[in-house]
């Protein structure tokens, strides 16, 4: 089912069509434009299938506007700062991240809980 109209494409996408494009065209081999994307052919021959089916259209992302798979849910972050503000808003991030995970059971990187700690020290306290 091909679909008119306007999509939007990052650069990237648009080097794999161009790419693509001229492995159908049979500019260039499988190989090398998995060689030039750092893919494997494989991935090369199933984006094929898909610009063949789709059109440009097909090499765009699903994934877009969706939120990370690894992604905190809101009360979760909201928890971690409510936690660091009453009892470890003077701890490095990673000694803090070590007492989340041993006391609370939350398991948080050291850079996520730096970046949070960072929001939290932004916000006036009365």
């Amino acid at each position: 089912m091909r679909q008119e109209g306007l999509f939007i494409m990052s650069t990237q996408e648009l080097e794999r069509v161009r790419t693509i494009q001229r492995v159908i065209d049979k500019k260039i081999t499988q190989m090398i434009a998995a060689q030039h994307l750092g893919l494997t052919v494989r991935q090369i021959k199933r984006l094929v299938k898909k610009f063949k089916l789709n059109g440009s259209q097909g090499l765009i992302s699903k994934r877009r506007g969706q939120p990370s798979n690894h992604k905190y849910s809101k009360d979760k972050i909201e928890e971690i700062k409510t936690l660091i503000t009453k009892h470890y808003y003077d701890f490095g991030p990673t000694f803090a991240a070590e007492k989340l995970f041993q006391l609370h059971n939350i398991k948080v990187s050291k850079e996520t809980l730096r970046s949070l700690m960072i929001e939290c020290s932004k916000i006036p306290s009365f």
